[in-house]
């Protein structure tokens, strides 16, 4: 009583293994769909409400938004992208028309004359120099420098 057999030892190793692979799964959200949904991503994107390049401030940290648009480019279908073309935030239109630029060049120009009359108000975070400009400017700049 109170030894483990060979067997046991086993056991309790497998029971281990399966309780880290569940912590790290937990932690890391691994294995979960709801973070990589399209209206989540549109979501996270309102919250932050504003246009970031890749890398952002002094010390050039990643872009939270700028991932939520690589999740976007992913994830969202060009039937998606279109509907998200008329959202009431700047910032989602903007970037679902850098995402639509990239899947569907000749829908992202149909797109790129609506957009070029949107005169609402955007700030922006390019490196490390904040502003503000207006949705057609910054998608007039961004017609002018796709691929």
């Amino acid at each position: 009583m109170g030894s483990l057999s060979l067997g046991d030892s086993h056991i309790m190793k497998k029971h281990v293994i399966i309780f880290w692979v569940s912590v790290f799964m937990f932690f890391t959200g691994f294995g979960q769909s709801g973070g990589t949904d399209t209206r989540d991503i549109v979501k996270r994107i309102t919250l932050i409400n504003k246009f970031e390049s890749e890398y952002v401030g002094f010390a050039g940290s990643a872009s939270k938004q700028y991932k939520n648009y690589k999740r976007l480019l992913e994830t969202a279908t060009e039937k998606e992208l279109q509907a998200l073309l008329s959202h009431k935030n700047a910032a989602v239109r903007v970037y679902v028309f850098m995402a639509l630029q990239k899947k569907n060049p000749t829908l992202a120009k149909k797109a790129s004359k609506k957009l070029l009359n949107d005169k609402e108000i955007i700030r922006t975070l390019q490196g490390c120099i904040g502003g503000v400009t207006t949705v057609r400017e910054l998608v007039a700049t961004i017609v002018l420098n796709q691929d």
